[in-house]
């Protein structure tokens, strides 16, 4: 069994023939810098550093079917548990084999 979660654990996304590839996002941030607006003697906004720019982001599950069907099935995963359910269904696994792949990793 070890055998079969580590090949599980090898597949990538820039892997070439994947049962469902990662889809990506991209999302433009703008390039202002607020410097914030002074009320009296406080000043509002512009303290922190957001993100500026065009940045994309992968989505592990944008052509997973489950994803759109089930979306309460992902609800408190975090980064790294998208990324096993997805290497899981990658490697032939079902809906429900991959969920349980994905809570035994994280013990």
């Amino acid at each position: 069994m070890d055998q079969k979660y580590s090949a599980i654990l090898k597949i990538s996304p820039t892997d070439e023939n994947l049962r469902f590839p990662v889809g990506y996002e991209e999302v433009n941030w703008g390039n202002s810098r607020g410097q914030g607006k002074r009320s009296g003697r406080m000043v509002r906004g512009g303290m922190a550093d957001p993100p500026r720019g065009k940045r994309r982001y992968i989505r592990y599950l944008a052509n997973i079917p489950e994803a759109i069907t089930h979306p309460e099935d992902f609800n408190g995963f975090q980064d790294e548990m998208f990324l096993r359910y997805w290497q899981c269904r990658n490697a032939g696994g079902t809906h429900e084999e991959a969920i349980c792949f994905v809570f035994l990793q994280e013990r």
